[in-house]
């Protein structure tokens, strides 16, 4: 696996991969901070505005002491 974030042509195909992409973070319960990087990055990466982790996700930790 690239560390290099992925770019999709489509901001919709960003965005699914994007959700499904934090349900698979969340599955040990936590977001550990090189999956939060990671995350920014692709959501930066596909033009994805500060915020939509979150706003997309309702699965995503609602504050930073989630992420381990």
């Amino acid at each position: 696996i690239k560390d290099k974030p992925v770019v999709f042509a489509a901001k919709e195909t960003a965005e699914s991969f994007m959700r499904d992409a934090v349900r698979l973070a969340l599955t040990d319960g936590k977001i550990h901070p090189k999956e939060m990087d990671w995350l920014k990055a692709v959501a930066s990466a596909n033009g994805l505005k500060d915020g939509w982790l979150r706003h997309a996700s309702p699965g995503m930790p609602a504050s930073s002491t989630n992420v381990v």
